[in-house]
């Protein structure tokens, strides 16, 4: 066959062989598409019913027309051996069987996506009055799907022993009764007592519950090394609960595989369409134990590194089906319950971090403002404008005298000046000659609403020469009345002269 041309496509290799025939790989020479033709066997072509049943493979398989069945191109007779010949689509992939051998038990959730899948397309074939009986893991394709990255998707294959039904039953191969035809290990129990003219949609609800129950726990729930023993079990003996293999396996999906597996088909499900929908429903469950296995393995890994004297991995990724992966740094000595305590720190440290959010920003404000009200305030006051005041005593004054007029003893408001000039006219007010060590306190007070009396003492000072300015509008020499002699003048409050307003030499403070 190889290198011979059929149909405008070349046979360019081998890809396999089975029971009934061989597939060989073909490619189209101008548009480089790819196909596989099976061709039954050369020993098998005297059995006519063996002929018909294949050609009547290409008829099933056309009548679903469904996307998770292998679509046929093409079918005929090779035109020198006049053998029969399908040709399909070239899927690129691999079998069920083969990702079972490399990784057995898969996930529950792969696990319960390939049966969905299964189920749809069987659905199809069921109202096509469509039997599959030959259900296995080698006639369940997987290829990459482009749609969805993360899943595959799933092809069914080898109609060629479908039981045809109703209108399609018309032309077939009739299966004599009597005859068992299937694959033991996932044929039905009435597939074994070899009722085939009682077989229907029911029998292909079973065999699919086989192969989920071997996808979940790694293991068929019948073996045998004798094939009659294996039908026995088949027809006898009850399955064993998946979660005495596999205790993670969730109970809602424990049920749901175990109901497929019934011994009476009327206990089965009713259809394939409520089988996939039984399945749909365990997914939140199936979460749930995802989440909590994927914990307990890493922490049971950890555990086993820390036995064996190695040092911890710097930092440990927990994935949760549904969610982002979370890097977990672990210390050199983590233990299983360190690594409890780890992922309870994880979580508060995610709690802790929306608290900052939502109280730092209202206080980092406060903060904020106390400190502009702070700077603020502590900001030293400018001196004011005017010249203070200044207030003597009249008790401390030289006593009045010809040559000290008497106005100047009543104007208690001298301003300072730096220095007498020519235009500010005599000095009054020196200070008592006979003690150079006393001299008069000279208060410093501003003018405000309410006028209040100062008093003074005596208090020792270096010695200091005050000079006084007269007032430019001195108020009568007589004494103003009410005011005892010696005490305290309080003039009434005038607004600031102008000219006045600079700040002397002693800062408005003596």
């Amino acid at each position: 066959m190889i290198g011979t041309r059929l149909n405008n496509y070349e046979i360019v290799s081998l890809l396999g062989e089975g029971g009934m025939g061989m597939v060989y790989l073909a490619r189209h020479p101008y548009m480089g598409r790819r196909a596989a033709v099976k061709v039954l066997r050369p020993e098998l072509l005297h059995d006519r019913s063996l002929v018909a049943r294949f050609m009547e493979e290409a008829r099933a398989t056309n009548a679903i027309q469904h996307p998770n069945i292998i679509d046929i191109i093409d079918v005929g007779l090779l035109p020198e051996t006049q053998t029969p010949y399908l040709m399909m689509e070239f899927l690129d992939g691999e079998s069920l069987a083969h990702r079972l051998q490399a990784s057995r038990p898969l996930s529950a959730r792969d696990a319960v996506d390939i049966a969905c899948q299964t189920a749809a397309a069987l659905a199809a074939a069921h109202a096509s009055q469509i039997v599959h009986r030959d259900l296995k893991p080698d006639n369940l394709y997987l290829i990459a799907d482009q749609s969805l990255p993360s899943r595959s998707r799933v092809k069914v294959l080898d109609f060629g022993i479908a039981k045809l039904r109703g209108d399609m039953r018309a032309r077939s191969a009739q299966t004599k009764s009597g005859i068992l035809m299937g694959t033991p290990f996932y044929m039905s129990p009435e597939q074994c007592r070899g009722f085939a003219a009682g077989l229907d949609h029911r029998s292909d609800i079973y065999s699919l519950g086989i192969i989920v129950y071997e996808m979940l726990c790694g293991q068929l729930p019948f073996v045998s090394d004798g094939v009659g023993d294996l039908l026995v079990r088949h027809i006898t003996e009850p399955p064993a609960s998946l979660r005495t293999k596999v205790p993670t396996i969730p109970e809602s999906l424990d049920g749901v595989v175990l109901r497929a597996l019934a011994k009476d088909p009327a206990d089965r499900f009713e259809s394939m369409s409520a089988f996939a929908q039984a399945l749909r429903d365990c997914e939140p469950d199936i979460e749930s134990v995802d989440s909590t296995k994927a914990r307990i393995q890493l922490g049971l890994a950890m555990a086993r590194t820390d036995a064996a004297g190695m040092p911890a991995p710097a930092e440990a990724i927990v994935v949760t089906p549904g969610r982002m992966a979370t890097r977990i740094p672990t210390a050199p000595q983590t233990t299983l319950s360190s690594m409890a305590g780890q992922l309870k720190v994880e979580g508060a440290k995610r709690r802790l971090g929306k608290r900052q959010i939502v109280f730092g920003v209202p206080i980092l404000g406060v903060l904020i403002l106390g400190g502009a009200l702070a700077i603020l305030f502590a900001r030293p006051k400018s001196p004011p404008l005017a010249t203070p005041a200044v207030h003597v005593a009249p008790a401390l004054l030289p006593t009045a005298s010809t040559e000290t007029p008497a106005a100047a003893l009543a104007q208690p408001e001298v301003p300072v000046s730096a220095s007498p000039t020519p235009e500010e006219g005599p000095l009054v007010g020196k200070a008592n000659e006979r003690s150079n060590a006393v001299r008069p306190r000279v208060m410093v007070k501003k003018e405000t609403r309410r006028q209040r009396s100062v008093s003074s003492s005596p208090t020792p000072v270096s010695p200091l020469t005050l000079p006084v300015v007269p007032s430019p509008n001195p108020p009568p020499t007589s004494a103003q009345p009410g005011v005892p002699q010696g005490g305290t003048v309080i003039p009434s409050p005038s607004p600031p002269d102008p000219a006045t307003n600079s700040t002397s030499k002693w800062g408005g403070r003596l």
